[in-house]
């Protein structure tokens, strides 16, 4: 993964722009948090974004987030798509919101 973020994929010059999507399921296997290490290896190696993906579960987005960080991954650089799915209260999304120290959120993803 860090060849190809570095020299481009294959024999070609093309370099991807975003690590991911790294996607988990609920409980994690022994596989997907590897892949949650290996992704934030990457990431401070390269200084990649990386997209994650978690389960619907409410607690796969904090794991999925704790494991991440604790392998030295930048919240800040990475994004997590389909999270409103899996919470229906506004006071878990917000203290989900603060652990990822977010400034802001899209008012639309809230409907």
């Amino acid at each position: 993964m860090i060849s190809e973020i570095s020299d481009g994929i294959k024999d070609t010059k093309v370099k991807p722009g975003i690590i991911g999507e790294v996607g988990t399921s609920w409980p994690f296997t022994d596989f997907e948090k590897r892949s949650l290490q290996a992704a934030a290896e990457a990431q401070i190696q390269t200084q990649t974004p990386v997209m994650l993906h978690p389960a619907e579960n409410s607690k796969a987005p904090f794991e999925v987030l704790r494991l991440f960080q604790e392998a030295g991954g930048d919240a800040k650089r990475s994004v997590m798509i389909m999270r409103f799915q899996t919470t229906s209260k506004l006071s878990s999304l917000l203290t989900w919101v603060r652990t990822w120290n977010m400034t802001s959120l899209v008012p639309r993803f809230l409907i």
